[in-house]
């Protein structure tokens, strides 16, 4: 799959209709030092005992095509992390607590 950017007007965004809270100026600005300081390499960590597979962190999670699978027992992992922007919404509605985002600091050498 190749990644394809599109230029959209400010004007003509909306908002996403299940977004699960409205983020204050402040938090938004902390959310941008977080990416400016450790990027978006956010490996998500699912405790398949924990799991019981009920979809949430899936149904939750905005980019949950590109990054979550169900396993053949029906419980669900991270398939692919490139897309995760850290938003932990998954860890936030796990109700067993299975889900752990780790933020892992670049090298910066």
């Amino acid at each position: 799959m190749t990644l394809q950017i599109e230029y959209i007007k400010i004007n003509k965004l909306l908002p996403y209709i299940n977004n699960p809270k409205l983020h204050t100026e402040h938090q938004v600005g902390l959310i941008a030092s977080s990416i400016t300081e450790y990027g978006f390499i956010n490996p998500i960590i699912v405790d398949k005992n924990k799991c019981i597979g009920c979809g949430r962190c899936y149904d939750v999670c905005p980019k949950a095509p590109l990054i979550w699978k169900k396993d053949e027992n029906g419980k669900y992992y991270a398939y692919d992390v490139e897309y995760c922007h850290n938003c932990k919404f998954c860890a936030g509605r796990c109700p067993t607590n299975a889900i752990l985002v780790r933020v892992v600091k670049p090298n910066k050498n």
